[in-house]
């Protein structure tokens, strides 16, 4: 048992200033757009560089445009006023980005961001700050008793049955399947989430995490289970935490704080006192961890390792599309199983060359879709 990673998972913040007029009017022209077809829209703000998209939707909290800069980079949220006393931005930094990057980088670029794009900012103030850690081989089932905190602390399990794959959420009972995750504590407070990494990763198709973690995806045997401990904007108001100097400063007391208040604990038969349980070795190592390194975080990957990893994954799906869909159009074209390999491709061929010349400005607009949706993760 020992951490293949850490670090904090998510950064975000509100910001208090304006983007100009212009900017404004700018950013309605193109979520017309954005709207009328349904997609994100590629958008250039001012002299930034970065490659950015403008959503079709909003945010909650009054945020009328919404700008990503891909899986790997931040979301930035503004509302559609110039008064630039009021909050008007709201920067969310994706766990990619932090665990590529880091802290100190991913906050930086982001701010770099808001400037350029011309956003005046007068100040920040931190909203959530998520830490992570990653454990290799843990060898333990997790067992939501065995988690103690306050008695007003809620506690959810989600359990995965053995006969289906369907995660169910539901009240921290006792059952015999197996537990995915446990999460104690409510946002926007403080909460700590212990749960199955391995199995998300693959779940939610993000498999860059083996490159970060150095293991084969293969390998059944290799588990990970991430703990990752939450502070919202009302946990970080106890510590009054507002400024990137009040966030270096005092993080790391807000995460002692929580290992301290929810444990994970070895019961004893001889002690009906849970307060007396010694940690689970698990505890003793997170906390160790969290009291020694939490701002020492560092990514070791090379980041282009990372996208070269979701590209080959990408096109490995539409490949698989493309298969899938050969097996129906030869079913439906009544060509023989034997004869799929040779006729397809040239029926592929031909049907390509007709819609590209038929109508090449509906194929390329098709193309320029994909490669506007795919923009941050393919080659320049």
């Amino acid at each position: 048992m020992k951490i293949i990673h850490s670090g904090f998972d998510t950064i975000s913040f509100a910001v208090q200033g304006a983007l100009s007029e212009q900017s404004l009017a700018h950013l309605a022209e193109i979520k017309e757009i954005a709207v009328t077809e349904e997609r994100a829209v590629p958008v250039c703000l001012g002299y930034c560089k970065v490659p950015m998209n403008l959503n079709n939707q909003g945010q909650k909290g009054g945020y009328a445009y919404v700008l990503t800069t891909g899986e790997f980079g931040a979301v930035f949220s503004f509302k559609s006023n110039v008064d630039r006393k009021g909050w008007n931005g709201f920067v969310k930094i994706r766990s990619q980005n932090l665990a590529r990057f880091g802290w100190r980088k991913s906050i930086t670029e982001a701010l770099e961001v808001l400037r350029d794009i011309g956003f005046f900012t007068l100040s920040i103030s931190m909203n959530r700050v998520d830490y992570c850690m990653d454990v290799l081989n843990m060898g333990i089932e997790l067992n939501p008793s065995d988690f103690i905190a306050h008695a007003r602390v809620t506690k959810n399990t989600r359990y995965q049955t053995e006969k289906t794959s369907l995660q169910i959420d539901k009240q921290s009972i006792s059952r015999s399947d197996r537990v995915v995750s446990i999460t104690l504590g409510k946002m926007p407070g403080r909460q700590v989430i212990t749960y199955d990494k391995r199995a998300e990763a693959i779940a939610k198709r993000k498999p860059f995490w083996f490159a970060l973690w150095g293991i084969n995806r293969a390998d059944i045997t290799q588990t990970v289970h991430r703990v990752e401990l939450r502070a919202g904007k009302k946990e970080l108001e106890k510590y009054r935490i507002k400024s990137l100097v009040d966030f270096e400063k005092s993080i790391g007391d807000v995460f002692n704080k929580i290992v301290r208040a929810i444990r994970y604990v070895i019961p004893s038969d001889n002690d009906t006192n849970v307060s007396r349980y010694p940690n689970h070795p698990l505890w003793d190592m997170i906390s160790e961890h969290v009291n020694s390194q939490l701002l020492a975080h560092t990514s070791r990957i090379d980041p282009e390792t990372i996208l070269e990893v979701i590209r080959e994954e990408k096109a490995n799906e539409y490949m698989q599309n493309i298969i899938g869909n050969a097996a129906g159009f030869s079913v439906c074209s009544r060509i023989d199983f034997g004869s799929i390999s040779e006729k397809v491709p040239v029926l592929l061929k031909e049907a390509l060359e007709s819609a590209i010349s038929n109508n090449p400005e509906k194929f390329s607009r098709t193309y320029t879709r994909a490669k506007d949706r795919l923009r941050f993760i393919s080659p320049s």
